[in-house]
């Protein structure tokens, strides 16, 4: 019960610098670092610092050049054996602040527009001021004409692509959680939407979801396996990247000398687990993700053998952008609002990749020439 308190504990530690959780989620902590050098001074009033106080003098001074418009006179403790002798006199500087209610009369604009509204609205001379249903009618033709041309087209250049990123994020559709799964390359986009995250489902197009993340594991459970592995992966790279720059590859004899470290910071790692298991909450997880490392230790390593292979996942990152900026300004009121929104930014960013003009291509798909089929 212990451990369990402490590994959920440290899950509310977690942000986008010790885990795959995106930036946005970091909300606005913010670690405050205080700099100054320790006194040796007590506290308090210090040693030859002369003070202020407000006296009578100052008073009448502040009420003759109006700076003071009025002094109010409070009687503490005053009762029959003391109202002859001499009171401690104390001031209290204060400003007073008046609760005014300003009422506002708004007058609505007959011609209030939002958004892609207002733009059609001034790119037309103020001609055409379209409805929410025209925007909604027209999305859905477009929906419908995406699905059976372009989206089709991307799935079958997808399957065909040497290398491909996989995310996936979170949405909410009516207050209940769904996830928008994202699979892509340099030139092709594909979204889709699935209510759990089942294998079956994430495979619906015969791709795997992609395992990554494992900072974390150094700031929680103190490992140090978890830091010797990072540097060794930044080690790899940084060669891959030299290497490319003088149009080289990596040799047989790099490539194995990489893989034998890796190998032998996990089987280090499951000694250094074992010293801890009884004040480790994460010691399940962690044997977890040792096991998985070493078991795909060759798909791990592929960017070091293949030069077209990237070293990290930040292009489905970078295409899941647009949805984390969505949810924080609104949620999907349906699936069907949800997949119309998937299909249709598959298509956008894959125009956007390959340098196609948006509008050009959604004029030759109304006129039945999709451009990428």
């Amino acid at each position: 019960m212990v451990l369990e308190i402490e590994r959920l504990k440290n899950n509310n530690k977690k942000d986008s610098s010790n885990s795959s959780k995106p930036s946005s989620t970091n909300g606005y902590k913010k670690v405050v670092t205080n700099n100054r050098e320790k006194s040796s001074k007590k506290k308090g009033a210090q040693i030859n610092h002369k003070g202020t106080t407000l006296t009578s003098e100052k008073i009448e001074e502040l009420i003759s050049s109006g700076e003071i418009d009025e002094v109010i006179v409070v009687e503490e403790n005053k009762n029959e054996n003391n109202k002859n002798l001499k009171p401690i006199i104390k001031y209290e500087y204060d400003i007073q602040i008046e609760r005014i209610v300003t009422k506002h009369l708004i007058y609505p604009d007959t011609k209030t527009k939002d958004g892609i509204q207002a733009f059609i609205y001034d790119t037309t001379n103020n001609k055409l001021l379209t409805s929410k249903g025209s925007f909604y009618s027209w999305n859905k033709e477009i929906y419908n004409l995406f699905s059976t041309t372009e989206y089709v087209h991307i799935q079958q250049e997808l399957m065909n692509s040497l290398v491909i990123h996989v995310d996936e994020s979170p949405i909410k559709i009516n207050g209940k959680q769904y996830y928008l799964h994202n699979i892509s390359d340099g030139f092709h986009t594909l979204q889709y939407v699935t209510e759990h995250r089942s294998k079956d489902l994430v495979d619906e197009f015969g791709f795997r979801k992609k395992y990554k993340g494992i900072n974390a594991v150094s700031e929680f459970t103190n490992h140090k396996w978890a830091n010797d592995l990072k540097n060794l992966l930044l080690e790899m790279k940084e060669l891959k990247d030299n290497h490319l720059e003088n149009n080289k590859v990596i040799s047989e004899k790099e490539y194995f000398n990489f893989k034998n470290k890796y190998l032998n910071i996990l089987y280090d790692a499951k000694e250094e687990r074992k010293k801890d298991l009884k004040t480790n909450a994460y010691k399940k997880e962690e044997i977890n993700l040792i096991n998985r490392l070493i078991k795909y230790c060759h798909n791990l390593l592929l960017f070091l053998r293949k030069t077209f292979v990237p070293f990290s996942n930040n292009r489905a990152e970078s295409d899941l952008r647009g949805i984390k900026i969505k949810q924080k300004t609104g949620k999907f009121r349906s699936v069907e609002g949800a997949n119309i929104y998937a299909i249709t930014k598959s298509c956008l960013s894959t125009y956007a990749k390959n340098g196609i003009n948006m509008f050009d291509a959604l004029i030759s798909l109304l006129n039945g020439k999709p451009k990428l089929v």
